[in-house]
């Protein structure tokens, strides 16, 4: 994974016609996979793989309910999966305000600060060359950068 490659994924996710900024769809799969209802997981996740291909929690997901139906190689393969996605955000970035991690949605700000085990206090929003870029304060004080593609802040819509 580089930043060149995991950066035409992230742009034909963005660029799909349905994708938003903010969704609750892979959330709402979670929690119907900890309900233990498989089979609309198994639908669901099918459905919405063109928009959260790029997501590494997309992949821990499948990684997790193939382990769940006991096939081992795909729980494996998923795992690679979701460890690409998120070499992929790292190569993206350093963090910093000049170099920031490029994401997709909010979402993705979260599955790698829970990744990364890192502890932050606060988070704000930042207005920058017409981008939303988010920041998440650590427990040091360091800050760390997110920068989110441009879209309509009300519908969430790629512009």
């Amino acid at each position: 994974p580089s930043a060149e490659t995991y950066g035409v994924l992230m742009r034909g996710v963005i660029e799909h016609p349905d994708f938003r900024i903010r969704s609750d769809v892979l959330r709402e799969l979670w929690k119907r996979f900890e309900a233990g209802d498989l089979v609309a997981v198994r639908e669901g996740i099918n459905t919405i793989a063109p928009l959260w291909i790029h997501s590494p929690d997309y992949h821990i997901l499948r990684h997790a309910l193939a382990k769940r139906d006991g096939d081992a190689q795909s729980a494996d393969i998923e795992a690679r999966f979701a460890y690409c996605c998120f070499q992929g955000i790292l190569a993206t970035g350093d963090g910093s305000y000049e170099r920031p991690y490029q994401v997709a949605r909010v979402e993705d700000e979260y599955v790698l600060l829970r990744h990364l085990k890192i502890a932050w206090t606060r988070q704000s929003m930042l207005e920058r060359d017409q981008r939303v870029t988010d920041i998440f304060e650590r427990s040091d004080g360091t800050p760390l950068h997110f920068q989110l593609p441009k879209a309509d802040l009300v519908t969430g819509k790629a512009l």
